[in-house]
């Protein structure tokens, strides 16, 4: 039942965030984001911290985004440990692993479970020596393992380096 109620309660949110069928309003994908989050539910721990780090009525709120994106990165949820890893890179995150290394260490976590973009990012961190040594063998294998489920991004890089 528990269960049953976290998913009724992203669907609510990921309505409102998205404009499904209501009229769109953050506040109330918040709202039941954080109902399902409170429950365990990852997506909704990780669509909440993305709503917490994008949207504008919230840009204070970047310990409250980490706080649920971990949530969900800690369970496994790749595309939070991804989207941490972006904010870190992007330095949307005003405490804590907010550099290159942060990054590094999220995309890694989404990578090793699979994750193709982070993989493919990983894979031009190495290039660029981006939170890490330059390392062109660790590179190719982020890209190649990138390229190998189809990442476009990565196959161009794969392109570029082998002509």
């Amino acid at each position: 039942m528990a269960k049953g109620l976290a998913d009724a309660h992203f669907n609510l949110g990921f309505a409102y965030a998205t404009g499904d069928g209501v009229e769109r309003n953050f506040a109330e994908a918040i709202k039941w984001y954080k109902k399902a989050a409170e429950k365990g539910h990852r997506a909704a721990q990780s669509n909440l911290g993305l709503l917490y780090l994008t949207d504008c009525q919230y840009a204070e709120g970047s310990e409250d985004a980490v706080f649920w994106l971990r949530q969900a990165a800690d369970q496994g949820y790749t595309d939070a440990a991804y989207n941490l890893g972006m904010a870190c890179r992007l330095g949307k995150i005003v405490w804590g692993d907010n550099d290159p290394a942060g990054a590094m260490k999220w995309f890694s976590k989404a990578a090793e479970q699979g994750h193709a973009a982070a993989q493919c990012i990983l894979g031009e961190m190495y290039a660029l020596g981006e939170g890490v040594e330059i390392d062109n063998v660790e590179s190719m294998k982020w890209f190649r393992k990138a390229a190998k489920q189809g990442h476009v991004e990565a196959q161009e890089y794969l392109r570029r380096l082998c002509q």
